[in-house]
C-alpha cells in the first residue's frame, strides 16, 4: 500500500486533530529542499503507524497558508508540529549527549528516529 502524507488546510488540521489521538503536521514550502527530503521520512512513519488508527500525518504549505504559519510562529522550515488530543503540545527531542530537550516544534531536518522518538511519547 502506498502512503502519502496528505496536503492539508488549517481547517483540515483542526478537524483531524479533533478526531485523532496524535497528529504530526509538516510545515513546508515547495521550494524548500530539506522539506522534500523530510517527506519520505514522514511517509515511511505514516506507513508504519497508520494501522494503529491513532496517528495522522499531514503537511501544510505555509507559503500558501500564510496565516497558519504566522499564528504558529513558523519562521523556518521544515517545521514539524504535534497535536495530541486536539491541542498543540510540547514534547521531548533527543539532544546532545543523550539529553532530552523540551520543545513545541522540530525545526530543520532530523534523523528519522528523532520523529519516531516523538511519536512514541504519545502512543
Amino acid at each position: 500500500m502506498n502512503h502519502l502524507v496528505k496536503d492539508a488546510s488549517p481547517d483540515d488540521i483542526h478537524r483531524v486533530a479533533s478526531s485523532k489521538e496524535l497528529v504530526i503536521v509538516d510545515c513546508w514550502a515547495p521550494w524548500c529542499a530539506p522539506c522534500r527530503t523530510l517527506a519520505p521520512i514522514l511517509e515511511e512513519l505514516e506507513a508504519k503507524y497508520s494501522d494503529t488508527g491513532k496517528v495522522a500525518f499531514l503537511k501544510i504549505d505555509v507559503q500558501k497558508h500564510r496565516n497558519y504559519g504566522a499564528s504558529n510562529r513558523i519562521s523556518a522550515i521544515p517545521c514539524v508540529l504535534v497535536y495530541h488530543n486536539g491541542d498543540r503540545v510540547k514534547f521531548n527531542v533527543p539532544g546532545p549527549k543523550g539529553r532530552k530537550i523540551e520543545t513545541d516544534r522540530i525545526i530543520g531536518l532530523r534523523a528519522p528516529g528523532d520523529y519516531e522518538f516523538v511519536i512514541k511519547q504519545f502512543i
